[in-house]
Protein backbone atom coordinates (compact mmCIF):
# COMPACT_ATOMS: atom_id res chain seq x y z
CA UNK A 1 0.00 0.00 0.00
CA UNK A 2 1.57 3.06 -0.76
CA UNK A 3 1.59 6.30 1.51
CA UNK A 4 0.62 8.88 -0.09
CA UNK A 5 1.90 11.77 1.41
CA UNK A 6 5.27 10.47 2.01
CA UNK A 7 5.98 9.43 -1.73
CA UNK A 8 4.77 12.83 -2.58
CA UNK A 9 7.08 14.30 -0.49
CA UNK A 10 9.98 12.02 -1.77
CA UNK A 11 8.91 13.52 -5.52
CA UNK A 12 9.35 17.02 -4.20
CA UNK A 13 12.55 16.27 -2.80
CA UNK A 14 13.97 14.52 -5.61
CA UNK A 15 13.05 17.51 -8.06
CA UNK A 16 10.47 15.33 -10.10
CA UNK A 17 7.50 17.26 -9.75
CA UNK A 18 8.15 18.00 -13.68
CA UNK A 19 7.74 14.93 -14.64
CA UNK A 20 5.57 13.71 -12.28
CA UNK A 21 2.30 15.73 -12.30
CA UNK A 22 1.82 14.61 -15.91
CA UNK A 23 1.28 11.43 -14.46
CA UNK A 24 -1.07 12.38 -11.91
CA UNK A 25 -3.33 14.44 -13.99
CA UNK A 26 -3.56 11.86 -16.91
CA UNK A 27 -5.09 9.26 -13.74
CA UNK A 28 -7.57 12.56 -12.38
CA UNK A 29 -8.83 12.35 -16.36
CA UNK A 30 -9.62 8.83 -16.30
CA UNK A 31 -11.40 8.88 -13.24
CA UNK A 32 -13.30 12.10 -14.57
CA UNK A 33 -13.85 10.56 -17.57
CA UNK A 34 -16.02 7.83 -15.36
CA UNK A 35 -17.52 9.92 -13.22
CA UNK A 36 -18.63 13.11 -16.15
CA UNK A 37 -21.35 12.68 -19.13
CA UNK A 38 -20.36 11.83 -22.74
CA UNK A 39 -20.63 15.25 -23.95
CA UNK A 40 -17.57 17.01 -21.69
CA UNK A 41 -14.30 16.31 -23.46
CA UNK A 42 -11.33 15.90 -21.13
CA UNK A 43 -7.81 17.12 -22.02
CA UNK A 44 -4.28 17.13 -20.56
CA UNK A 45 -2.82 20.01 -22.38
CA UNK A 46 1.02 21.72 -22.26
CA UNK A 47 2.64 25.18 -21.50
CA UNK A 48 6.45 25.53 -21.93
CA UNK A 49 7.71 28.28 -19.06
CA UNK A 50 11.27 29.53 -19.88
CA UNK A 51 12.89 30.31 -16.63
CA UNK A 52 14.85 33.08 -16.43
CA UNK A 53 17.29 34.58 -13.51
CA UNK A 54 15.89 37.96 -12.30
CA UNK A 55 17.49 41.32 -13.82
CA UNK A 56 19.08 41.87 -10.37
CA UNK A 57 21.19 38.60 -10.87
CA UNK A 58 24.36 38.46 -11.87
CA UNK A 59 25.59 37.30 -15.28
CA UNK A 60 29.00 36.00 -16.50
CA UNK A 61 30.32 38.39 -19.01
CA UNK A 62 33.44 37.81 -21.23
CA UNK A 63 36.33 39.66 -22.19
CA UNK A 64 38.55 38.97 -25.27
CA UNK A 65 41.56 36.43 -24.85
CA UNK A 66 43.24 38.68 -27.62
CA UNK A 67 43.19 42.39 -28.43
CA UNK A 68 45.10 43.45 -31.53
CA UNK A 69 45.49 47.31 -31.61
CA UNK A 70 47.13 50.19 -33.39
CA UNK A 71 48.85 52.98 -33.33
CA UNK A 72 46.65 55.88 -32.64
CA UNK A 73 48.39 57.91 -35.43
CA UNK A 74 47.51 55.75 -38.23
CA UNK A 75 43.71 55.22 -37.35
CA UNK A 76 41.22 57.12 -39.99
CA UNK A 77 40.12 60.09 -39.07
CA UNK A 78 35.80 59.74 -37.89
CA UNK A 79 33.64 61.11 -40.56
CA UNK A 80 30.83 63.83 -39.06
CA UNK A 81 27.87 62.06 -37.66
CA UNK A 82 29.29 58.50 -37.88
CA UNK A 83 29.85 55.91 -35.06
CA UNK A 84 32.89 53.44 -34.38
CA UNK A 85 32.46 50.46 -31.94
CA UNK A 86 35.64 49.83 -30.01
CA UNK A 87 34.25 46.80 -27.84
CA UNK A 88 31.19 43.87 -27.43
CA UNK A 89 30.27 42.65 -24.78
CA UNK A 90 28.94 38.70 -24.54
CA UNK A 91 26.39 37.74 -21.65
CA UNK A 92 25.93 34.03 -21.02
CA UNK A 93 22.45 33.65 -19.24
CA UNK A 94 21.21 30.43 -18.04
CA UNK A 95 17.80 29.22 -18.38
CA UNK A 96 15.40 26.27 -17.54
CA UNK A 97 12.60 25.43 -20.18
CA UNK A 98 10.19 23.68 -17.71
CA UNK A 99 7.20 21.94 -19.53
CA UNK A 100 3.85 22.68 -17.55
CA UNK A 101 0.59 20.78 -17.90
CA UNK A 102 -3.08 21.65 -16.90
CA UNK A 103 -6.42 19.83 -17.29
CA UNK A 104 -9.39 20.91 -19.13
CA UNK A 105 -13.19 20.33 -19.47
CA UNK A 106 -15.16 21.31 -22.62
CA UNK A 107 -18.81 20.50 -23.62
CA UNK A 108 -19.82 19.76 -27.07
CA UNK A 109 -21.01 20.64 -29.22
CA UNK A 110 -19.96 24.24 -28.99
CA UNK A 111 -16.44 22.96 -27.60
CA UNK A 112 -16.65 25.24 -24.33
CA UNK A 113 -14.50 25.52 -22.12
CA UNK A 114 -16.53 24.86 -18.87
CA UNK A 115 -13.18 24.04 -16.15
CA UNK A 116 -9.72 23.50 -15.81
CA UNK A 117 -7.61 21.71 -13.10
CA UNK A 118 -4.54 23.50 -12.55
CA UNK A 119 -1.85 21.59 -10.13
CA UNK A 120 0.84 24.03 -8.80
CA UNK A 121 4.25 23.41 -9.64
CA UNK A 122 7.61 24.44 -7.56
CA UNK A 123 7.67 27.73 -10.30
CA UNK A 124 4.13 28.60 -9.60
CA UNK A 125 4.56 28.97 -5.97
CA UNK A 126 7.95 31.47 -5.60
CA UNK A 127 10.46 28.77 -5.49
CA UNK A 128 11.78 29.92 -9.12
CA UNK A 129 11.32 33.75 -8.62
CA UNK A 130 8.17 36.21 -8.04
CA UNK A 131 7.75 36.50 -11.76
CA UNK A 132 6.28 33.09 -11.84
CA UNK A 133 4.19 33.41 -9.28
CA UNK A 134 2.45 36.56 -10.46
CA UNK A 135 1.66 34.74 -13.71
CA UNK A 136 0.09 32.24 -12.10
CA UNK A 137 -2.27 34.86 -10.27
CA UNK A 138 -2.67 36.70 -13.45
CA UNK A 139 -3.31 33.23 -15.15
CA UNK A 140 -6.04 32.38 -12.45
CA UNK A 141 -7.56 35.86 -12.85
CA UNK A 142 -8.16 35.25 -16.07
CA UNK A 143 -9.88 32.07 -15.81
CA UNK A 144 -12.24 33.54 -12.82
CA UNK A 145 -13.22 36.69 -15.23
CA UNK A 146 -14.17 34.17 -17.84
CA UNK A 147 -16.16 32.54 -15.36
CA UNK A 148 -14.23 29.18 -16.27
CA UNK A 149 -14.76 26.95 -13.16
CA UNK A 150 -11.56 25.55 -11.56
CA UNK A 151 -9.64 23.06 -9.48
CA UNK A 152 -6.45 23.74 -8.18
CA UNK A 153 -4.43 21.34 -6.37
CA UNK A 154 -1.20 21.96 -4.41
CA UNK A 155 0.07 19.09 -3.38
CA UNK A 156 3.79 20.72 -2.39
CA UNK A 157 5.42 21.50 0.99
CA UNK A 158 7.83 23.82 -0.10
CA UNK A 159 6.99 27.27 -1.32
CA UNK A 160 4.30 29.94 -0.64
CA UNK A 161 0.26 28.86 -0.12
CA UNK A 162 -1.44 30.70 -3.13
CA UNK A 163 -5.03 30.24 -1.87
CA UNK A 164 -7.38 32.85 -2.79
CA UNK A 165 -8.85 35.15 -0.17
CA UNK A 166 -12.05 33.62 0.03
CA UNK A 167 -10.44 30.16 1.35
CA UNK A 168 -7.61 31.57 3.35
CA UNK A 169 -8.01 29.28 5.99
CA UNK A 170 -6.49 26.54 4.07
CA UNK A 171 -3.07 28.11 4.37
CA UNK A 172 -2.67 26.82 7.83
CA UNK A 173 -1.97 23.23 6.02
CA UNK A 174 0.60 21.70 4.62
CA UNK A 175 -1.45 20.90 1.23
CA UNK A 176 -4.36 21.86 -0.34
CA UNK A 177 -7.18 21.87 -3.31
CA UNK A 178 -9.54 24.12 -3.41
CA UNK A 179 -12.74 24.40 -6.42
CA UNK A 180 -14.59 27.46 -7.50
CA UNK A 181 -18.33 27.38 -9.26
CA UNK A 182 -19.69 30.38 -11.49
CA UNK A 183 -23.58 30.54 -11.06
CA UNK A 184 -25.93 33.05 -11.78
CA UNK A 185 -24.69 36.20 -10.11
CA UNK A 186 -22.27 34.33 -7.69
CA UNK A 187 -19.03 31.96 -6.96
CA UNK A 188 -19.10 29.27 -4.63
CA UNK A 189 -15.58 27.99 -3.52
CA UNK A 190 -14.81 24.74 -1.31
CA UNK A 191 -11.34 24.02 -0.28
CA UNK A 192 -10.32 20.82 1.43
CA UNK A 193 -6.60 21.12 3.28
CA UNK A 194 -4.74 18.43 4.90
CA UNK A 195 -1.32 17.39 6.68
CA UNK A 196 1.35 14.93 6.38
CA UNK A 197 -0.12 12.43 8.70
CA UNK A 198 -3.58 12.88 7.20
CA UNK A 199 -5.02 10.62 4.04
CA UNK A 200 -5.56 12.50 0.45
CA UNK A 201 -8.86 13.87 0.63
CA UNK A 202 -12.35 12.57 -1.84
CA UNK A 203 -12.97 16.36 -3.83
CA UNK A 204 -16.33 16.42 -5.04
CA UNK A 205 -16.05 18.63 -8.00
CA UNK A 206 -18.80 20.66 -10.01
CA UNK A 207 -17.51 21.47 -13.17
CA UNK A 208 -20.87 23.09 -14.24
CA UNK A 209 -24.03 23.44 -12.03
CA UNK A 210 -25.54 20.34 -11.09
CA UNK A 211 -22.66 18.49 -13.16
CA UNK A 212 -20.46 16.90 -10.16
CA UNK A 213 -17.69 14.33 -10.53
CA UNK A 214 -16.04 12.57 -6.74
CA UNK A 215 -12.82 12.81 -7.21
CA UNK A 216 -10.58 10.92 -4.91
CA UNK A 217 -6.64 12.25 -5.13
CA UNK A 218 -5.54 9.02 -3.30
CA UNK A 219 -6.50 7.13 -5.87
CA UNK A 220 -5.65 9.05 -8.53
CA UNK A 221 -2.02 9.27 -6.53
CA UNK A 222 -1.94 5.30 -6.24
CA UNK A 223 -2.66 4.55 -10.17
CA UNK A 224 -0.17 7.40 -10.70
CA UNK A 225 2.74 6.08 -8.69
CA UNK A 226 2.12 2.49 -10.07
CA UNK A 227 2.03 3.42 -13.98
CA UNK A 228 5.70 4.05 -13.63
CA UNK A 229 7.06 3.11 -10.48
CA UNK A 230 7.54 6.41 -8.80
CA UNK A 231 8.47 4.46 -5.70
CA UNK A 232 11.67 3.41 -7.13
CA UNK A 233 12.13 6.31 -9.29
CA UNK A 234 12.24 8.83 -6.32
CA UNK A 235 14.14 6.37 -3.48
Amino acid sequence: MIEANEILAKIEARQLWAQFHKDLLIEIRTLLRRALPEEYAIFVETEAVIIAPPLSARVATTEPDVAVGRDEAILPVARPGSRSTTAALEVDEDFELYTAYALVIRRAPENRLVAVCEMLSPTNKGLAGKLEKEKCFRKRELYLDAGVNILEIDALLEGDRLVPPALAGLSRYARNAWTVLHGGAKRRWRGWGWDPHEPLPAIDWEVEEGVQASLSLGQALEQAVTFNRWERLAR
